[in-house]
């Protein structure tokens, strides 16, 4: 297996577990780095995490009408 397989081998298996819920911490002992700021590259969201964020206008509680101006007026 060539470096660059192996990199995107373990890049998968960090973002995997970071998508299952396991921590940042316990994800830095799995991957054996000294430094947080190294695991720290594993940490984005992807499309998947995105679509379950809540909406924050939904959190507003205000009627779907008003949404959409305040949408239009931002």
């Amino acid at each position: 297996m060539n470096e660059h397989c192996a990199e995107t081998l373990r890049h998968s298996y960090a973002t995997h577990l970071l998508e299952a819920g396991v921590d940042v911490v316990t994800l830095q002992k799995l991957l054996g780095h000294s430094d947080l700021s190294t695991t720290a590259r594993y940490l984005h969201l992807s499309t998947r995490q995105m679509q379950k964020l809540p909406n924050v206008l939904d959190l507003l509680g205000l009627p779907k009408e008003e949404k959409k101006a305040e949408v239009k007026d931002a």
